[in-house]
């Protein structure tokens, strides 16, 4: 943080904590200001240019960056991280929501990596060895492995707070803690290159499945029926769910506390002029 900012942090605590507390929310202000393009539902990991792009939630391009690396093919979102897996470099790279490298780490379970995906605090990756692996997404520490019956035929991940998705022949859910199969639904991309080459969540009850050839079906991941499709040109490797918080999510509760902490201080004021 620049030195400029954190003088007026200091400034602003001697104030008081009201205007701590707002001095707080404008610096969170500037960081929104610079983060992904507003609107931004899903990253899309692209290997004609080896670059991650920003997608709103129909699919359409808003922007990317370079990863500087070839073959991105998988990718996985935190709330303030983009991890980009790539096919031959057996590495990660971990980039901040404008697009700058924070750092990157390699291991041989990247081999030919067909899929990243965020599981509950730990990086999910398959290949074609027949399991899925979990690795320490700040490290690249293997923690465990579950089976994936689907073996080289997957082609993405997508977790959406109960089950870990695969995108094979068909789409199929299982527990992310055993590998065990819960159900399996129709893959739309069956007929695409590859039968698709990304999966991320689409929210409640939904999925998004993306092909190399630009080609992108929403579903629904009780039946897998299509509910919406299109195409946005784009040489999809990979796809995610962002989760970047709305800049309203993020300032409601400091805000808040602003307003509390001043409410206080006026009601204290009478309590002093009584002493």
């Amino acid at each position: 943080m620049p030195k400029r900012l954190i003088s007026s942090a200091v400034l602003a605590a001697r104030s008081g904590p009201a205007a701590f507390i707002l001095c707080c929310c404008m610096l969170l202000l500037v960081r929104v200001a610079i983060a992904a393009p507003q609107g931004t539902a899903y990253f899309a990991a692209t290997w004609n240019d080896s670059s991650i792009h920003f997608l709103d939630t129909n699919m359409s391009n808003l922007g990317s960056f370079p990863t500087g690396a070839t073959l991105p093919n998988g990718v996985a979102a935190s709330s303030s991280l983009v991890y980009v897996g790539h096919f031959q470099a057996q590495s990660v790279r971990a980039f901040d929501y404008n697009g700058v490298l924070q750092f990157s780490w390699t291991s041989p379970r990247l081999d030919h990596c067909q899929g990243l995906e965020l599981v509950n605090g730990q990086l999910a990756t398959v290949y074609h060895d027949g399991q899925i692996d979990f690795l320490n997404p700040a490290t690249g520490a293997y923690i465990r492995s579950i089976p994936n019956d689907d073996g080289p035929t997957v082609e993405g991940l997508a977790y959406d707070g109960t089950y870990l998705w695969t995108l094979g022949d068909t789409i199929t859910a299982l527990d992310p803690l055993t590998g065990a199969e819960i159900r399996t639904i129709v893959n739309p991309a069956l007929g695409s290159p590859d039968g698709g080459t990304g999966l991320a969540n689409a929210g409640p009850g939904q999925l998004m499945v993306a092909a190399e050839n630009g080609a992108w079906w929403r579903i629904s991941s009780t039946n897998g029926a299509i509910l919406a499709s299109g195409n946005n040109g784009l040489n999809t490797f990979g796809l995610a769910e962002s989760i970047v918080p709305e800049p309203g999510t993020l300032l409601a509760l400091p805000m808040s506390a602003t307003l509390l902490a001043m409410r206080r201080r006026t009601r204290c004021t009478p309590c002093a002029r009584r002493t």
